[in-house]
Formats: structure tokens, C-alpha cells, sequence
């Protein structure tokens, strides 16, 4: 289950005087109540229509670095809204994440995501660009393996050995067996398969789960 997250939310709608949501504390406390009871309702429907069945919860924040850092721009252009204090997005965060008794992912393709207020948010993982990111990926993925949490590594490998070759290198760098980090790690799209035809979209998983499977069995 995919949904938009609260403070994107609030940082990409206008109000009647045309500024963002994001301006008053007040409405974004009330877009983040609204947001975890939806999705607390949605989780029930899609329960009770398929049983059994393990749902992830998947909020999505793309904007959410730029709401912490002051980044989104007002109605002229030329300024920029006051940053939201780390605590008020925690919470905020925190109450959208318990909406579920299972899984939950917060996705976000920028190259500053905040891991730990993320983690600290409840979310069981983060889901990310790997392009974006470089050595830095080291220590995000050996944090998230030391707090039992877990990364999901957006990419699109060209093939079999490209994808078994990156993650290989990976689990050197961080000093873990291929079992370990794969148990620290998910493998995805970068950002979705939305732009995708049907069967782009169908090559790319399968491709994604062969490297998974596979390198499982990888002796480093």
C-alpha cells in the first residue's frame, strides 16, 4: 500500500490565500491525523479482501528533507517556508507509521533522507535511490543492520552479474556475509514503475528478484 505522506503533503498543497499547508501548524496536526486514520482504514479494507495476506505500508516523502531544512519555496518564489522542528515531523511521523501492526516503509528519493528520525519514527525501513548516494551508503546500511532495520535499495541493474557484482562489493565494504546484508536489505525500483510499460515494468522485477535470490548463495 502506497500513500502520500503528511508533509509532503503539506509542503505541495495551497490554501485559499494560496500559500502551503505547511504555514499552519494547526492544519498540518489535523492532514496528519486524517492521513493516519485513512490509512488505518485502508490497511483494515485491504486486510479483510485478502486474507492472509502480509501488507507493507509504504509512505511516501520525497519533500521531506526540504521541509526539515527550510527548502520549500513560498507562493513568489523568491523565499522560502521556516523549517519544521525534527521533533514535530518525529511525531507526526510516528503516529502515520503505527497505522499498521505490520510493515512499514517510508520512501524518499532525495540525497539527504533522515535516516534516524525515520527510524526513530517507527518506520521499519527506508527506501531510497542508490544512485544519489555514495560512500555514505556504507554507513547507512551497517546503522540499519546494527538497529535491526532495514534499507530498500533503489536501482535498476542492467543484469545478473551487475546486480551480484554491486551488492558483492557492498557487503565487503561493510564487512558482511551475503546472508547478513541480505537480510538488512530489500531490492527495488528507484523511485517506483509508474513511467514504465507493463513489460519494462514485469523485466525489472524479475531481473531485481534474480539478484536477491541469488545472492543469498553468494560465498564471500
Amino acid at each position: 500500500m502506497q500513500l502520500v505522506g503528511p508533509w509532503t503533503l503539506a509542503a505541495g498543497v495551497d490554501t485559499s490565500s494560496g500559500d502551503k499547508l505547511l504555514t499552519d501548524a494547526g492544519v498540518c496536526r489535523e492532514v496528519t491525523e486524517v492521513l493516519a486514520h485513512a490509512a488505518q482504514q485502508h490497511v483494515a479494507e485491504i486486510s479483510k479482501r485478502l486474507p492472509g495476506t502480509n501488507i507493507i505500508l509504504q509512505i511516501d516523502e520525497p519533500s521531506l528533507p526540504y521541509v526539515l531544512q527550510g527548502g520549500i519555496k513560498t507562493q513568489s518564489g523568491w523565499g522560502k517556508y521556516s523549517p519544521v522542528e525534527p521533533q514535530i515531523v518525529a511525531t507526526s511521523l510516528q503516529s502515520v507509521a503505527a497505522a499498521t501492526e505490520g510493515f512499514s516503509v517510508l520512501h524518499c528519493c532525495a540525497s539527504d533522507v533522515p535516516f534516524e528520525l525515520v527510524y526513530s519514527s517507527g518506520f521499519d525501513a527506508v527506501s531510497m535511490d542508490t544512485s544519489l548516494f555514495g560512500d555514505e551508503l556504507f554507513d547507512v546500511i551497517g546503522q540499519a543492520h546494527d538497529h535491526k532495520k532495514r534499507v530498500f535499495l533503489g536501482g535498476n541493474p542492467s543484469s545478473l552479474d551487475t546486480g551480484l557484482t554491486y551488492l558483492s562489493h557492498l557487503a565487503r565494504r561493510i564487512g558482511l556475509s551475503a546472508q547478513e546484508l541480505s537480510a538488512t536489505i530489500a531490492l527495488s525500483p528507484p523511485c517506483g514503475l509508474v513511467n514504465a510499460t507493463m513489460s519494462d515494468a514485469r523485466e525489472r522485477i524479475e531481473r531485481l528478484n534474480a539478484v536477491s535470490v541469488a545472492f543469498q548463495e553468494v560465498d564471500l
